[in-house]
């Protein structure tokens, strides 16, 4: 993906078979992509139930492990502000940012890897498993109903985050900084607000700290919608008003998602020998889902 040229297989052909070569080998290397990353994701996830059981220290590792992950997408957003000023071929910016993000997930991934031992689970008791187990997840109503509520969550933030670019683009018309600039401000304030989760979520419960960041997340998008719809009338620019609304939209989708996370490991609980099954199959259907639904 990285080092093929955009003209690959298309010296022959016809524009619109070139089109679609381009598009299913695009596709290919995308579901590779997040083969892989769903892979790591879930054996990661599956990792917190395995280290302790506590409820307090479930929700500790779900926000600081939410937290790394904003700001491994602020740190990409800052890798591609510097290489896109210092490189003007668009296919050498792409193709260097993609290989720097290789290169910093490869080293951080070998590191872990290498450099943190696994200990022996001599501590741990788990419910008894057999061969089975795994079937035993479908017959239970609050799979489903975990599942139902990751699937939301999740397709709140996928779409947003895919038609955010056609939105600046083509309704605010804002100029190519402007469009990295509200995505790394969308991120940021996620970073800052995640370290409050943990206190506020015990303090509410997990449930509650959901429903507050749907809550807070559904209104900042309404004001937008109505601001959007308001300003074009009076010929007021919209402009900067997008980011303190990013602000709002940017915590309200970290809180439910580091809530619907806590779910997650709560529904786990002890069962940890089936903690992959549950995470893989959730992430599973929810890429599905999402993918139907933006289609």
């Amino acid at each position: 993906f990285l080092f093929s040229p955009l003209h690959l297989g298309c010296e022959n052909i016809s524009p619109s078979a070139c089109s679609s070569f381009r598009v299913t080998f695009y596709s290919l290397c995308g579901a590779l992509l997040n083969v892989g990353f769903a892979t790591v994701q879930v054996t990661h996830l599956a990792m917190i139930p395995e280290i302790s059981q506590e409820k307090e220290d479930q929700l500790t590792l779900n926000t600081v492990r939410f937290a790394f992950a904003t700001a491994s997408g602020l740190l990409a957003f800052l890798i591609a502000a510097a290489i896109f000023r210092s490189v003007h071929d668009p296919t050498w910016q792409y193709g260097s940012l993609c290989f720097t993000v290789l290169v910093i997930g490869l080293a951080a991934g070998s590191t872990f890897v290498v450099g943190v031992p696994e200990p022996a689970r001599v501590q741990i008791q788990s419910k008894p498993v057999c061969g089975t187990d795994w079937l035993r997840w479908f017959m239970k109503p609050l799979f489903y109903e975990v599942s139902i509520i990751f699937f939301c969550v999740r397709m709140a933030v996928t779409v947003m985050m895919v038609a955010m670019p056609f939105f600046l683009e083509r309704s605010l018309h804002l100029t190519r900084d402007a469009k990295g600039l509200l995505p790394f401000t969308l991120q940021l304030a996620t970073l800052v607000a995640t370290p409050f989760f943990r206190n506020l979520l015990l303090r509410t419960g997990i449930a509650w700290g959901f429903v507050l960041g749907g809550l807070l997340g559904s209104f900042s998008s309404a004001v937008l919608f109505v601001i959007f719809l308001f300003l074009p009338i009076t010929g007021a620019p919209l402009g900067y008003a997008v980011y303190p609304i990013a602000i709002l939209i940017g915590a309200g989708t970290a809180l439910s998602t580091v809530s619907v996370m806590n779910m997650q490991s709560t529904l786990v609980s002890d069962r940890i020998d089936s903690s992959a099954f549950v995470y893989g199959t959730i992430g599973a259907c929810e890429k599905l889902f999402n993918g139907f639904v933006i289609y």
